[in-house]
């Protein structure tokens, strides 16, 4: 691990305001959902539930209503996790003194960054994912909500059946991997309240020597 010196003007220009546009957004929550070798999981699950779940949709009798709750669950899931990332971004930023930014500032991360950088960014990100994925799953509820029960797009059953699992398809897909990464915002989160809590702890150990 890395330890250079910091060139605080510069540290600051990263965490400068700036205007986030719809395309910025959606930028930042499709680059950290992109598949990760890293993490096989993260990229299997998102297609093979979407297929799945799409095909058990799309192929029901009840397609419109079905979509509807999944929209509905899923909707809720990721307002309470908005809600909860909001909150602990929040505490984090307390728990923020000046020396622990300091010490977050001098450690490189994966070679490009600091970590402070590195982890305001992924929580902002994190943020980003969750607010396309309610704003996804808004837009998919209304319009289902204004199709009735037994609505098809065509006169074949088929048809009617590849065109709605098609359709479903990206955002099951989408929303799957948006619910999956909670995984990641966890231990992002507990990873900086660890290292707060032991970089104070070390501080009391030094201020105990200091007094000896």
């Amino acid at each position: 691990m890395k330890t250079p010196n910091v060139d605080y003007y510069t540290a600051s220009q990263d965490f400068a305001p700036k205007k986030a546009t719809w395309r910025h957004i959606c930028g930042l929550a499709f680059k950290e959902l992109r598949p990760n070798k890293k993490d096989w999981l993260g990229v299997v699950l998102p297609y093979v539930g979407g297929i799945i779940f799409a095909w058990i949709i799309g192929s029901a009798e009840d397609t419109v209503q079905m979509t509807d709750t999944i929209c509905t669950v899923f909707l809720e899931i990721h307002i309470a996790v908005f809600g909860c990332i909001l909150a602990a971004y929040s505490i984090l930023l307390a728990f923020l003194d000046d020396k622990y930014i300091k010490k977050l500032l001098r450690i490189n991360y994966e070679g490009n960054a600091n970590y402070l950088k590195a982890g305001t960014e992924y929580f902002e990100t994190a943020m980003y994912i969750y607010v396309v994925g309610i704003l996804l799953s808004l837009i998919v509820k209304l319009i289902v909500i204004c199709m009735p029960n037994d609505y098809v797009l065509t006169c074949n059953d088929l048809l009617n059946e590849s065109l709605a699992a098609t359709l479903l398809f990206g955002y099951l897909a989408y929303t799957i991997r948006a619910t999956y990464e909670i995984k990641s915002v966890v231990a992002n989160t507990a990873t900086l309240f660890g290292g707060s809590l032991a970089f104070r702890i070390q501080a009391f150990a030094s201020d105990i020597n200091d007094e000896n």
